[in-house]
């Protein structure tokens, strides 16, 4: 009896939990919970004007074909970290198939334009959007179509969008910010973009205002570009880019392509190895734009067809002349690190047409061009002034031969300040003209730069090689570098901290490059340096009671030391994230390092 008794209960439960909710009205609303979950959708839905729709963590939300949620009213799609809320399609036979079928894939979440009476709550939280797929008789029937369509405020935060594609070319891609009015503000932070196909942009954002922060992207396959912002007042900062592909040889793409004259700022991303076609990994085309503490690495674009419109391996500087004053474009770039990336044409590192530019305190290390030098300068239509000052510049590489020797090499240009640069050439090698043509004006005081064979680095990349890792070096200044006090900040802007957030110093004494070198910021002798790149990082840091360090990897162990390289504690790593406790110690500097037997990296952090 007690037998019986218990098979029954295991199958009333079993039942339970198979449990599904089909969707077969048009209209949804109301309140969809994890008792009812899976939600399986077989046909068109909308939630109405002045109606709204909740759906709980751990929701799974199965289309059971081609079908889309329309968003006219409210959605609240909150989930958590730990019961996130699926949206996905329920057979994906035929979805890698790259035909122009949407076969396999759903038609993804589109929210329009907001006439409701209530506040407009809508938001997508803790959320993974998978598997839509678009055709071109789709999008020309319904051009709205996308994954994510959005036309109003919109925030998406710590949402996964993978394996969502279309085909073959149609008007838009995956994401169509549509902000007509800049009123708008959509807002994306601490998502994964990845392993997504469109033959347009991946993100397409026009006008308003758009913070993309903390995000990833990776392994996106594009042809115009991963992310491209028109008329948009941009904020991105502190993201993550690797493994895209801009593929489209005819218009050639981007990772990020800042279009329009607004303005915008591009902060604190990591963008490395990334395949571009003829465009850089950053492209900007009008606008204010502000560059800063950014590292661009092992980038690199295949062979374009526009002559001197096409290069720059990291960031491409133009003007949009389509109903854009060119004197209202100025580009700011400071604190980036440019290393190991590679261009077929022209400009590794920067490659400038008629814009006025401001390159303060960058490295530039070990960038390869084919022609063009690390910087290229085509200004043929208006003299725009070009600043470059207390930058960087070791081991780059032009295969061209007459222009092997130039960091710099000119086409036609304006006004050029070339001083307080560490090179490893006089001025007259390192500036060079394209061709005898070539006009440009050199201002500036050339005697400031700093000639010499060692910058004083603490462990660069070794040689101008797209194949060596940039992510893995360490391009700070050691202390007996002659880039220290050498810079001037007269007449020019400065940001208050250099690329890794350490104070910078305002004034004649400036250090040159991306760094600001201060005392102790090198391990003492009896700790070592570190193999590698310092990857791992403590925070809060300063800190008073309790650090968090982050590592790479969640094996190895963690040592942390004093100044005199005495070991205080030990700690075997399990998690990326390794809390540890700091009360008991005095207030000081101390080193956290990482080792999980083939790397070993250094992280320095203060009590207070």
């Amino acid at each position: 009896m007690k037998k019986l008794f218990y098979i029954s209960f295991l199958c009333f439960f079993s039942g339970m939990a198979l449990a599904a909710t089909n969707i077969t009205t048009p209209s949804v609303s109301g309140h969809w919970t994890l008792s009812g979950s899976p939600y399986k959708v077989f046909n068109d839905i909308k939630v109405d004007t002045n109606q709204s729709l909740t759906i709980d963590p751990g929701v799974e939300v199965i289309f059971q074909g081609r079908y889309r949620l329309l968003v006219c009213g409210i959605l609240n799609a909150t989930g958590t970290a730990t019961s996130r809320i699926n949206f996905h399609v329920g057979d994906t036979t035929g979805f890698s198939t790259n035909v122009n079928s949407a076969v396999g894939g759903w038609h993804g979440i589109q929210f329009t334009r907001y006439d409701g009476t209530a506040p407009d709550a809508s938001t997508l939280q803790y959320c993974d959007i998978s598997y839509t797929k678009f055709d071109s008789v789709d999008q020309y029937a319904n051009p709205w179509l996308n994954t994510l369509y959005c036309r109003r405020n919109l925030s998406v935060k710590y949402c996964n969008f993978y394996n969502n594609c279309v085909p073959k070319f149609v008007s838009y891609g995956l994401f169509f910010i549509d902000h007509f009015t800049s009123s708008y503000v959509f807002e994306m932070t601490g998502c994964k973009v990845y392993n997504n196909r469109a033959p347009h942009c991946m993100i397409w954002i026009m006008g308003s205002t758009a913070y993309l922060k903390d995000n990833k992207f990776y392994d996106n396959t594009s042809g115009l570009g991963i992310i491209r912002t028109d008329a948009v007042k941009l904020l991105f900062e502190n993201n993550e880019a690797y493994g895209n592909t801009s593929h489209k040889m005819e218009s050639g793409g981007s990772f990020l392509s800042v279009i329009g004259d607004r303005a915008s700022t591009v902060k604190g991303n990591k963008i490395y190895k990334n395949n571009c076609t003829r465009n850089a990994v950053i492209s900007c085309g009008g606008g204010k734009v502000d560059i800063i503490g950014n590292l661009l690495a092992n980038n690199y674009h295949i062979d374009g067809h526009c002559g001197l419109v096409d290069g720059g391996g990291g960031v491409q500087l133009s003007t949009n002349w389509s109903g854009i004053n060119p004197d209202s474009t100025l580009y700011n770039l400071r604190n980036n690190i440019f290393a190991n990336n590679y261009s077929p044409l022209y400009g590794a590192g920067i490659n400038i047409m008629s814009a006025q530019t401001h390159v303060v305190n960058n490295h530039f290390v070990n960038n390869v061009s084919a022609t063009g030098s690390c910087i290229f300068i085509n200004n043929p239509w208006t003299p725009y002034p070009v600043e470059i000052r207390n930058n960087l510049f070791f081991g780059n590489a032009d295969l061209d031969s007459v222009l092997s020797t130039a960091n710099v090499t000119v086409y036609n240009g304006g006004p050029i300040s070339y001083e307080y640069n560490w090179t490893q050439r006089p001025y007259h090698l390192d500036l060079k003209r394209a061709l005898l043509s070539s006009a440009y004006t050199l201002v500036g005081d050339t005697t400031t730069n700093v000639i010499g064979t060692d910058p004083g680095m603490i462990s660069p990349t070794t040689a101008a090689d797209l194949s060596i890792d940039a992510t893995l070096a360490n391009f700070r200044l050691r202390s007996t570098s002659p880039c220290i006090n050498r810079g001037n900040t007269t007449g020019i802007i400065v940001d208050p901290v250099d690329y890794a957030g350490n104070p910078r110093v305002n004034g004649p004494a400036i250090d040159l490059g991306a760094f600001e070198y201060l005392e102790g910021s090198e391990p003492p002798a009896a700790i070592g340096t570190a193999t590698r790149a310092q990857i791992i990082s403590v925070h809060p840091n300063p800190a008073t009671n309790l650090v968090v360090i982050s590592t790479p990897q969640a094996a190895g162990t963690l040592q942390i030391c004093d100044l005199s390289g005495k070991a205080v504690a030990e700690l075997d790593v399990t998690y990326a994230l390794t809390p540890f406790e700091t009360y008991a110690l005095p207030r000081g500097v101390y080193f956290a390092i990482w080792n999980n037997g083939s790397n070993r990296n250094v992280e320095k952090f203060i009590l207070e």
